[in-house]
C-alpha cells in the first residue's frame, strides 16, 4: 500500500454526507461540455476552483475526481472522457507514471479519440522549497490550470 499525506492543513473539499469514498470508485463532481479535469488529492479542490472561473468565461468544464489510483475506475474515466472533447489531468504528481499515465491508457484502451494534456510535475528531481513556491514554479495552480484549459478549449 502507498498514501501521500500532506503535512499541512488542506480544506474539505468533498462533503462526506453527498460523496462517499469508495475505493476503486471515481465521483463527478461538475458536469461540462467543452473539456473535463481528471483530478486526484488537492488538485481536486483547483480543478473545481478552476472550473468555476471558467465558467464565468464562459467555457464548461467537467470535474472526475479520482481518489484511489490503484484500483482504478477505468470505466468511470472512460465514460467522462467520452463526454469532452480534451481533458486536462490534475495531479500533485509526477505525471509520468502516475494519474495521467493511467488516465492515457484507458483513453487508449477504450479507442476513444479525446484528446488530454497533463498538469502535474516533470519526471526530474525537484529541488526543495516551500509548497507554495514549488506549486507555482511547476504550475499547480488555478491560475495555470485555467490558462492550459483556454489554450485547448
Amino acid at each position: 500500500m502507498y498514501v501521500r499525506l500532506l503535512r499541512a492543513s488542506v480544506p474539505v473539499v468533498l462533503n462526506p454526507e453527498n460523496n462517499e469514498f469508495t475505493i476503486g470508485k471515481a465521483t463527478i463532481l461538475k458536469d461540462g461540455g467543452d473539456l473535463g479535469f481528471v483530478s486526484t488529492g488537492f488538485m481536486t479542490e483547483r480543478a473545481l476552483d478552476a472550473a468555476a472561473e471558467l465558467a464565468k468565461r464562459g467555457v464548461k468544464a467537467g470535474v472526475l475526481h479520482v481518489p484511489t489510483l490503484k484500483p482504478l475506475d477505468s470505466e468511470a474515466i472512460a465514460k467522462f472522457a467520452a463526454s469532452v472533447p480534451h481533458v486536462l489531468v490534475a495531479e500533485n504528481h509526477v505525471s509520468s507514471g502516475g494519474l495521467a499515465s493511467q488516465v492515457a491508457e484507458v483513453l487508449y484502451d477504450a479507442g476513444t479519440k479525446t484528446r488530454m494534456t497533463r498538469i502535474g510535475l516533470p519526471d526530474k528531481f525537484i529541488e526543495c522549497g516551500s509548497v507554495p513556491t514549488l506549486q507555482r514554479r511547476y504550475g499547480l495552480t488555478v491560475d495555470r490550470m485555467i490558462d492550459v484549459a483556454l489554450a485547448v478549449a
